[in-house]
């Protein structure tokens, strides 16, 4: 694995973002008519496709530090979109398209649609989100990992650490190689689930 491997991998979330364009036409098209979910989903689109493009930049400036909050971005795109299928309250829709947010919603059960509600609901969809939540949670809120990251290996025996700012990427290749692959099986579940409903909007017309 070296440096053009890593590229040849975080490449394909330029294929993704092809596949995310692809879905926004079929959604648009003239003959079709444009419904509320309609306008969530090319909303989730557009800012996937911008997650995207911002992570491989990143990727590909040595700055993974920065980069892996993205990555809970584009997490937030996924369940936040996948709540409207979880919703059970035709009011919820209206809801989101008010500009409202989303995490003081109730449903009719009374639930309040905070995000580790929402991840809960799907994990039953899609194994394994729960801890991918949890992880880049962890990189996008200040802690432990963002004190870790300012200490090096000291030269001085009596020093424990030394303090080092400024360089964002001592991640190894295969840290890295982990990172792009949660960040492309996000964006592959947003494809897939706004596909459904792609498909299923046809299905019915």
């Amino acid at each position: 694995m070296n440096r053009n491997d890593l590229n040849e991998i975080i490449d394909n979330l330029d294929l993704i973002s092809s596949d995310y364009r692809n879905l926004a036409s079929e959604l648009m098209k003239p003959d079709s008519k444009v419904m509320k979910v309609d306008l969530i989903a090319l909303s989730i689109i557009n800012r996937a496709i911008s997650i995207n493009n911002a992570f491989r930049m990143l990727i590909k400036e040595n700055n993974t530090f920065a980069a892996l909050h993205f990555i809970r971005i584009q997490i937030d795109n996924l369940i936040r979109y996948h709540s409207i299928l979880v919703a059970e309250d035709p009011n919820y829709v209206d809801y989101v398209l008010e500009g409202k947010p989303i995490n003081q919603f109730k449903d009719l059960n009374g639930k309040s649609f905070k995000d580790k509600y929402l991840v809960t609901k799907m994990e039953t969809e899609f194994k394994g989100i729960t801890k991918l939540y949890e992880k880049y949670c962890n990189h996008i809120h200040y802690g432990k990992e963002h004190l870790e990251r300012i200490k090096t290996i000291s030269e001085n025996e009596n020093a424990k650490y030394r303090i080092e700012i400024g360089n964002f990427d001592r991640y190894t290749l295969e840290e890295q190689v982990v990172f792009i692959t949660d960040m492309i099986t996000v964006s592959l579940e947003i494809f897939e689930i706004i596909n459904k409903w792609v498909i299923a909007k046809e299905g019915n017309s």
